[in-house]
């Protein structure tokens, strides 16, 4: 049975010729990647990374270090937007403070806030005349092509795993300027996106990587401090349990409105008076979710309050390592919960399902909004699994 993937080889000219290769072809030019690696020195790294990419992505680049312990590898994570999000300043300072202190990675190249700066990163990168430039680029897959090759310009081995979609012609033809080219297999929705990154990172290595879930280091004297402030919450509402919420992510189609959300709240702490329930959001959204949670408490008398994390991901796993259970859309709350091993019930969408971890409790799927999913499921969902009747 043939397994069908895009490789470009590159002839001596730099001419490209692109076809379709059966497995005998596919584990050929998994060993040439492999040889690739074994004579480098300099590796970079390029993704569109959210938290909840690099939660699975940072195992299989801590096994590569491994693999290879003569690379130095270094890691890229401008997404090339041309406009800036309202997410972009926190997530990129989340994701520098996290990777610049994992062992297995030297350099970072954070979000750009401008095309200027983003030409002062890549002017950056090209000094450090990288052996092997490889990246996953499913979205803007021609700006990550043409980047990395540009990057990558006297690069030994320049690979990238890109989208099925079509992109302008001008960044076409960076993309038949590398070396081997993936193609994202954007409808095969039943391989988690765990194993779907272990197999994109074994296309792009030649590694035969296992995908378990690198362990979450912790900070004692933050996860201690976390553990003060914890204890000073279940003192000050006489509670003795602890749920932690999260109605937010990074586009509406994900979100878990408050009019839903809080009807679970209501329901829930009203069932389980014993129960501390705190709603988490993003920094930029902490504001608006406080005046609602102070509402919340004033109309109902729960025992509810507002959450940010503002010491980056030290603070947010410490926090979330204590919780006796996690509600979450799908975004980095609910990967970290998998990560930690917290019990977790998960919202998604059936499109993107797949990114549902492997952990959850429970799963509850919209066919296109989360907003779809009705409060009772959710509220039966977190009685169910984060309050079991005693036996």
């Amino acid at each position: 049975m043939g397994y069908h993937i895009l490789d470009c080889l590159a002839t001596s000219d730099r001419l490209i010729r692109s076809f379709s290769v059966p497995l005998i072809g596919h584990l050929i030019m998994n060993q040439l990647a492999k040889q690739h690696f074994e004579k480098a020195k300099k590796v970079l790294y390029m993704s569109h990374l959210a938290l909840g990419d690099y939660i699975y992505q940072r195992g299989y680049l801590a096994q590569l270090k491994q693999a290879y312990p003569q690379i130095q590898l270094d890691v890229w994570f401008d997404d090339f937007r041309n406009k800036k999000k309202v997410f972009h300043d926190s997530r990129s300072d989340f994701l520098s403070h996290w990777i610049s202190q994992e062992q297995f990675v030297q350099n970072i190249y954070p979000i750009a806030n401008s095309q200027k700066q983003r030409d002062a990163l890549v002017a950056k990168a090209k000094k450090q005349q990288y052996d092997i430039v490889i990246f996953i680029g499913t979205v803007r897959s021609g700006k990550f092509s043409k980047y990395a090759r540009k990057i990558g310009c006297n690069a030994s081995y320049c690979a990238g795993v890109i989208s099925e979609k079509r992109w302008r012609l001008d960044e076409l033809l960076f993309t038949h300027r590398l070396d081997k080219v993936i193609t994202n297999q954007e409808d095969d929705t039943s391989t988690n996106i765990r194993n779907r990154y272990r197999r994109q990172f074994i296309q792009l290595t030649g590694v035969n990587f296992h995908n378990r879930l690198l362990e979450l280091g912790q900070d004692e004297t933050l996860l201690n401090q976390v553990k003060a402030r914890l204890q000073q919450w279940h003192s000050q509402y006489k509670t003795n349990k602890v749920l932690l919420v999260n109605g937010i992510s990074t586009t509406s189609k994900r979100d878990y409105s408050w009019h839903n959300l809080s009807q679970v709240i209501v329901n829930v702490a009203q069932r389980q008076p014993e129960t501390l329930i705190i709603v988490n959001t993003p920094p930029h959204q902490y504001e608006v979710i406080l005046e609602h949670v102070s509402l919340l408490r004033k109309t109902h008398k729960l025992k509810v309050l507002a959450y940010t994390a503002k010491e980056g991901v030290g603070e947010l796993t410490a926090l979330l390592s204590l919780m006796d259970g996690v509600l979450s859309v799908e975004t980095a709350i609910i990967h970290f919960a998998a990560a930690l091993g917290v019990d977790h019930v998960a919202l998604m969408r059936s499109k993107t399902a797949y990114w549902c971890p492997l952990e959850a409790k429970q799963t509850l799927v919209a066919n296109k909004r989360i907003d779809d999913i009705k409060p009772e499921q959710v509220i039966q969902a977190c009685l169910t699994h984060f309050f079991p009747p005693n036996v």
